[in-house]
């Protein structure tokens, strides 16, 4: 029995692609054809807005830490930087729940009940959506308005880490996301 979920093929961090028997479920039209469907398009625009918001949040946040470690910036780092930081971390995990609070309590399971055959595709964006929650939680656990001198390079470079992995992963799981919903809610 696998005890670390982070081993599996499937999990969001492992993967490189959609599994083919999950491929092989997409309903059409395909990405490839997505620009032949404007109104489809149209109608998913939020979710590719919303992608985009967060995959630069994260990378403006990560870029933003990596500057601070910088040894010379470092020294700079005073409690407004702290909390332009810190607002900057809640902005971000904030519009992350706030995207897949919708996702699995509306779409989801409604799109599941619409088109069944999406089902095994939908089971795995909810399992990295939990994969997903695992990691914003560790994030959530700094507390950046209380950085101490002593400590201050240890905890920004640990943030560091968990911030760069989700950005890491969310192209993986939005491209994901989108092959197997965008078809779907074009068909509603």
């Amino acid at each position: 029995m696998k005890t670390n979920v982070n081993c599996d093929s499937l999990s969001l961090y492992s993967r490189e692609a959609l599994p083919p028997e999950i491929v092989s479920t997409l309903l059409s039209p395909r990405r490839e054809q997505w620009g032949r469907h404007q109104s489809m398009l149209a109608r998913s625009q939020i979710f590719f807005d919303y992608h985009r918001l967060l995959s630069e949040e994260s990378q403006r946040l990560t870029q933003e830490l990596i500057s601070l470690l910088d040894y010379g910036n470092l020294f700079f780092v005073n409690e407004q930087t702290c909390l332009n930081l810190d607002q900057n971390l809640k902005n971000l995990l904030h519009h992350t729940h706030h995207h897949h609070n919708i996702e699995d309590q509306l779409y989801f399971p409604r799109l599941k009940r619409q088109f069944p055959q999406i089902k095994r595709g939908i089971d795995l964006l909810d399992n990295d959506h939990k994969e997903l929650l695992l990691l914003l939680d560790r994030i959530e656990s700094f507390d950046l308005t209380r950085l101490k001198p002593s400590n201050r390079y240890e905890q920004l470079a640990r943030l560091h880490a968990e911030v760069s992995q989700l950005a890491a992963v969310f192209p993986r799981h939005f491209h994901d996301e989108e092959d197997l919903i965008i078809p779907a809610l074009g068909k509603l």
